[in-house]
């Protein structure tokens, strides 16, 4: 069925990231301050983004996804692990507070992975579909 196949493609892409993360990690210009998350953690999203991706080919989309990396607490990393990121307007229900951030309300993405580290101690990689 193709909740088994997504499972299997899941921990197939999961084990490849991790054999990816231990060479760079391992490299002379790898970082040890480059974690990956739990197992589980990892496969769980994998298959929701592989359903994701299923249903919006369902429906004869094919998005073009890229990577980006976004900065946060050590503090907010387990309530976006459960929520996912969120706006400012999506947590706190204010629908007004765009208006007073200097971008507008929004989830900042960069390219660079080193660029915007500034904004908080933990990166989260993250699959931008559009």
């Amino acid at each position: 069925n193709q909740d088994c196949k997504n499972m299997e493609l899941a921990w197939n892409f999961v084990e490849w990231i991790v054999d990816r993360h231990k060479k760079l990690a391992g490299s002379p210009k790898g970082s040890h301050l480059i974690e990956t998350l739990a197992m589980d953690d990892m496969v769980f999203t994998a298959k929701k983004f592989i359903a994701c991706q299923a249903e919006f080919q369902k429906h004869g989309i094919w998005p073009q996804v890229s990577l980006g990396f976004h900065y946060t607490k050590p503090a907010n990393l387990e309530r976006i692990k459960q929520d996912g990121l969120m706006t400012r307007a999506e947590r706190c229900g204010d629908q007004t507070y765009s208006r007073r951030l200097a971008y507008g309300d929004g989830i900042y993405v960069g390219n660079n992975p080193n660029a915007f580290g500034r904004f908080g101690k933990i990166g989260i990689i993250v699959a931008i579909i559009k």
